[in-house]
């Protein structure tokens, strides 16, 4: 785990870069704010890892990204049209009610989903058996019941 130490916003600018295909630098660093809408034009982005930073708002939803990691933020559960995610982990986010209905049609998800250590409550949905080809599903440290 490397710290880069970056603070500050996410430079919208960025979003030229739309060859990039894995968006990982800014991992375990300080940044804080929205995502920028710019990051929508990286058309062949499949890797997105902005864990352990202080960022909030909505994620973006036009990305065709397989691995989504938004550990350790403030950002929102909305999630439901990244059907092509192949891995997602929504982790240490603060997140609470029950699990949002529509992570069940992200039925590609095969490697990871976690929506650990949040507050997550009411029963386990059912919906998430609908994820047959999941390998790793982590409900720990939140309130579930039932």
């Amino acid at each position: 785990m490397e710290k880069n130490i970056i603070s500050g916003k996410i430079p919208p600018e960025l979003g030229d870069l739309q060859w990039l295909g894995a968006l990982l630098l800014l991992e375990w660093n300080q940044l804080s704010g929205e995502v920028p809408s710019e990051l929508g034009k990286l058309n062949n982005l499949l890797n997105l890892s902005l864990r352990n930073n202080h960022l909030s708002g909505q994620i973006l939803q036009q990305l065709e990204i397989q691995a989504l990691d938004l550990s350790s933020n403030n950002i929102p559960a909305t999630i439901g049209n990244y059907a092509s995610l192949l891995s997602l982990n929504l982790s240490n986010n603060d997140l609470s009610g029950e699990v949002p209905y529509y992570i069940g049609n992200l039925f590609l998800l095969q490697y990871l989903l976690d929506p650990s250590s949040n507050s997550f409550s009411g029963r386990v949905p059912q919906d998430l058996s609908k994820l047959k080809t999941r390998q790793n599903l982590n409900l720990s440290r939140n309130n579930f019941s039932g």
